[in-house]
């Protein structure tokens, strides 16, 4: 009888300690699935945010430039010979990027390796445990912005092709809604190997973006 008793209390211990993990896991699914639809929800917001950050730092960089050049404008002036050439040479400079603006050796002999680029993307999200080598890398994370800006509709300005561009690449590559979207995906013990490169390649990005703007 005794025994029985026992058996009955360690049994009934279990069932108890299976609800309470139970429980547990169903709070944490819960938050994962929350925190996750927050992601998707603010995507706006968080655009908005980083697209501040970049035009604040064009800014800056230009309001630097500006006043270098206003140091070397009183050390030597410039002859009207030299400003008229100048003036035409970043006419030029301008109605090029208008005509083409992604690079003539990307658009003829890189864009088979950009179109799969893009294909891997559709097959790619669906995989259910992601090692670093089924990520569609960009095949030249210099010239990301430059693909996805080509993408972008011909009814645009240059300036907002390049936003839009960069608002796609940004919310594909941002490392943290690289992670917050595939993160629990990631093969383990490549993880901090993927968030390097996720960092080093959105850098590169954001470096085209404020040339871009700069440019423009």
């Amino acid at each position: 009888m005794k025994n029985k008793t026992v058996r009955a209390t360690t049994q009934a211990r279990k069932n108890l300690a299976q609800k309470e993990r139970a429980s547990q896991r169903k709070v944490i699914d819960e938050k994962v699935a929350h925190a996750r639809k927050q992601l998707e929800e603010d995507e706006d917001q968080w655009f908005r945010f980083l697209m501040e950050q970049r035009e604040r730092e064009v800014r800056e960089a230009e309001e630097r430039q500006r006043k270098n050049a206003e140091r070397q404008k009183q050390s030597a002036e410039k002859t009207p010979e030299q400003r008229a050439e100048e003036a035409r040479a970043r006419q030029e400079r301008d109605a090029e990027r208008r005509r083409n603006p992604v690079d003539a050796a990307m658009t003829q002999g890189q864009s088979g390796q950009w179109n799969e680029y893009e294909t891997k993307w559709a097959s790619f999200v669906e995989l259910e445990v992601i090692p670093m080598a089924s990520i569609p890398w960009p095949p030249h994370s210099e010239k990301l912005l430059q693909w996805a800006t080509q993408k972008q509709p011909e009814s645009q300005n240059y300036k907002a092709k390049v936003k839009s561009a960069y608002k796609h690449c940004a919310l594909r590559w941002h490392p943290d809604k690289f992670m917050g979207k595939y993160g629990s995906k990631l093969k383990e013990g490549e993880r901090d190997a993927i968030q390097s490169r996720l960092n080093e390649n959105f850098q590169i990005l954001n470096a085209s973006f404020t040339a871009a703007l700069k440019g423009a």
